[in-house]
């Protein structure tokens, strides 16, 4: 395409913010959702990962059919996004259908608006690096960090105790000194067993230092 037709296509563009290209957010944050032994699948932000288009059932709780009806405002319909708001921020995962799970806290399903974006390229476009990395900027961890910081926020008690801003300092702090001790693949999870002594010594100084002693690795 020459430099003119560039041009032409550049100045036809209309941009959007992102909510205005949003015809629906199931939003069932504000209150701890009541679990049950069996039922349907309570999906948590550890079950949203960018490497799969669909969620993934890890160490998922359940719910009852009873509170699957009465409890929640609203739930994900196929073709939906599900949306990580904490934790790891901003990994996304499609609705399949039919859907055999319930959402509740640290998460949204966006619904996209089809009148002005394919849903599946909104999709794509939220998966790709460059937005993936304009969240982790934002976010202002580096990738050590945010694995750190990721792991740390899946833990309820410790949201609860610490909150987000100080979660996110611990993650800075233990990252840094993790590093010097141990040799970790940050972008798999299950690494974080592979921590040595004295890397697990320095992760429980610094919780106790802040004021959270149960161990989030």
């Amino acid at each position: 395409m020459s430099k003119k037709g560039e041009a032409d296509m550049s100045s036809s563009l209309k941009y959007e913010t992102f909510g205005s290209l949003l015809k629906n957010v199931v939003d069932n944050r504000g209150k701890t959702c009541p679990t049950a032994d069996s039922g349907i699948p309570l999906i948590a932000t550890n079950c949203v990962v960018n490497n799969s288009l669909y969620p993934i059932y890890e160490k998922v709780r359940y719910i009852s059919e009873e509170t699957y009806k009465t409890w929640f405002r609203d739930h994900p319909r196929p073709g939906d996004m599900i949306f990580v708001l904490k934790g790891t921020p901003g990994r996304v995962a499609w609705v399949p259908d039919p859907v055999d799970f319930c959402i509740a806290q640290d998460m949204v399903a966006i619904r996209a608006d089809e009148g002005k974006i394919f849903p599946k390229y909104l999709f794509a476009v939220l998966i790709s690096d460059t937005i993936q990395q304009q969240i982790e900027v934002q976010l202002g961890l580096s990738k050590e960090e945010l694995a750190f910081y990721g792991a740390l926020s899946e833990n309820d008690s410790a949201v609860e105790v610490l909150g987000d801003d100080k979660l996110r300092i611990i993650a800075v702090e233990v990252a840094e000194k993790v590093k010097a001790n141990a040799t970790i693949d940050w972008t798999i999870r299950e690494s974080k067993g592979k921590v040595d002594g004295t890397g697990k010594k320095n992760i429980e100084q610094i919780q106790v230092s802040a004021g959270y002693a149960a161990k989030c690795y």
